[in-house]
């Protein structure tokens, strides 16, 4: 099978050479919606550009750095490049960013909603959502997060505490409902009843006040 060339992008775009060689060398004179239209083509149609030795390079979308996240990256990148990898890092305001760069795949960090760029869009990578549910277009890798419920609910009830609290995140949604079906079932197991008025909800700032409430609470 030939490569495919400038020349065929260019033909399939109804432009010029010379406009899809300025697109991909990401050189001035060129609209952001031109360079956007030749850069999905080129992948659309597996144009790879010719450099010596290529490099296998990883988009990671992610948010805003807290310590959690940090170390995440951290660790990625270190893994990635043991293998020989480049990690190249996005964040929701520069999402677009992505869509101008050659990557050989996306890992999202973010939630669908905050990705930024259309998920359609990101189709033309091979991409992976971390820590978040896939679906009939992205692939995604998550914790257990019934079994960690229900083994946290597990080591108090085994110690003889019936009256327990559950403090947890709004977002994301699934995995809040995945943690209390675990809690749940490890009440079922030892013919206990979860209360429910000892679940709170808090996000970062609310935080130390349901944790004061929990305490009070049981």
């Amino acid at each position: 099978m030939s490569s495919v060339t400038i020349l065929d992008i260019a033909n399939n775009l109804g432009t010029s050479v010379a406009t899809v060689s300025r697109a991909l060398n990401g050189r001035s004179r060129v609209s952001a919606e031109t360079r956007s239209k030749v850069m999905q083509e080129a992948r659309r149609l597996g144009y790879k550009p010719k450099m010596g030795v290529p490099l296998r390079t990883v988009g990671l979308m992610t948010c805003p750095p807290d310590e959690y996240i940090v170390h995440v990256n951290s660790t990625m990148a270190q893994v990635l490049s043991e293998r020989g990898w480049v990690v190249e890092t996005f964040m929701p305001r520069n999402a677009e960013e992505v869509l101008k760069r050659f990557l050989d795949g996306v890992v999202i960090m973010v939630a669908p909603e905050d990705i930024g760029i259309p998920e359609e869009t990101l189709r033309l990578f091979p991409s992976i959502r971390f820590n978040w549910p896939g679906d009939k277009n992205v692939h995604g890798v998550v914790s257990d997060h019934v079994e960690s419920g229900y083994l946290g609910a597990r080591e108090l009830l085994e110690a003889g505490h019936r009256r327990i609290a559950v403090i947890t995140c709004p977002r994301p949604h699934w995995a809040v409902c995945d943690r209390l079906e675990g809690v749940r079932r490890a009440f079922a197991e030892y013919d206990a009843v979860f209360n429910e008025n000892l679940l709170f909800v808090a996000d970062n700032e609310s935080l130390p006040a349901a944790i004061d409430s929990a305490i009070e609470a049981s």
